[in-house]
């Protein structure tokens, strides 16, 4: 295709965005003009019968994107061969970033919604969302997940072929039981959210390997986490939790952060179910007392148990992988 056919292609879908821009009133012309000028770039991947597309639209300040925007991921195949747009390497505004390609990025800026037919948006951290489309759950290509730093009090519907999801520094104050369907998320960060109780189904997450609940207002685990058979790392610093529930099942577990809590036991029940921890740091709690059964942590590596109440302490001397002991 001769390249005036090329821009001309290109000049009536850029209009048509601009078109669409203004009837939203939410889009910057600065934006606009931007887009207009490099509203597409077309790659060849490894396979050269395939046209990939990437568009990076992180950090715009943008509220509303116009459909165009959204679409332009669905761009079919003879599309895709005939319109091609350059981008011009010495400009500054170094903002079009093609790292990873055929993902539309949207993050850091301040939409409060996206369409149902959108798939390729799996990092929208940093925005004012407080929902996602139904359509999400049909999803079975998205494996990860990043909407932290918005506004969701509720966990939103997601795809249960998950493995990796973010809802940290949000406003969640409870989770529902429907959050066992996650059965393949090996890595959950609920993290400064408003979380009070956590419901029993977390126990049905038998994937987890990586779980933040820190800067919460949990004041006690349920007793079914003992069923994450997969958990290596666990973090819950900064709550309210009194007491560590047994955790007789979780044989892969390796560190534990529950500094700044209101602790006030490490009771033997609970260390003998935690033989291969290599890091245990309980800083800032209210613990007294320490019972001898800790010796029997021989894997561990890092112990930190200062800032308690503590007037004694039990010869550790017999742990001999400790390394960095803190009291």
């Amino acid at each position: 295709m001769s390249s005036k056919l090329q821009q001309i292609k290109a000049k009536a879908l850029a209009e048509k965005m601009k078109q669409v821009g203004s009837s939203t009133g939410n889009v910057g012309h600065a934006f606009l003009n931007k887009v207009k000028k490099r509203l597409l770039f077309i790659l060849e991947s490894s396979n050269k019968h395939e046209k990939v597309v990437f568009l990076n639209l992180s950090n715009r300040g943008i509220t509303e994107m116009p459909d165009i925007v959204w679409n332009i991921t669905c761009l079919t195949a003879e599309e895709s061969k005939e319109l091609s747009i350059s981008i011009d390497s010495n400009e500054d505004d170094k903002w079009w970033d093609y790292v990873d390609l055929t993902k539309l990025v949207l993050a850091s800026n301040t939409l409060r919604s996206i369409p149902p037919n959108i798939s390729n948006y799996k990092r929208l951290h940093d925005n004012c969302l407080s929902d996602l489309p139904s359509s999400v759950e049909e999803l079975t290509c998205l494996t990860k997940l990043n909407i932290s730093r918005n506004q969701f009090q509720i966990l939103p519907e997601c795809s249960i072929f998950l493995e990796e999801l973010d809802l940290s520094d949000n406003n969640l104050k409870k989770l529902p039981p429907c959050i066992g369907f996650l059965s393949r998320v090996t890595s959950l960060n609920l993290s400064n959210n408003e979380v009070r109780v956590l419901p029993v189904e977390i126990g049905d997450l038998m994937a987890l390997k990586h779980l933040d609940l820190s800067k919460n207002k949990l004041n006690s685990l349920p007793s079914l986490m003992e069923m994450l058979h997969h958990l290596e790392q666990l973090y819950i610093q900064h709550n309210n939790i009194k007491e560590l529930p047994t955790l007789t099942n979780c044989k892969s577990l390796k560190e534990i952060h529950a500094g700044f809590n209101r602790i006030e036991i490490l009771s033997t029940e609970f260390l003998e179910t935690i033989p291969n921890v290599t890091l245990l740091d309980v800083r800032d709690n209210k613990i007294t007392e320490i019972p001898d059964t800790i010796c029997s942590l021989q894997s561990l590596e890092r112990l930190d148990i200062s800032n308690n109440g503590l007037s004694s302490l039990p010869y550790i001397g017999y742990l001999a992988s400790l390394k960095i002991p803190f009291y």
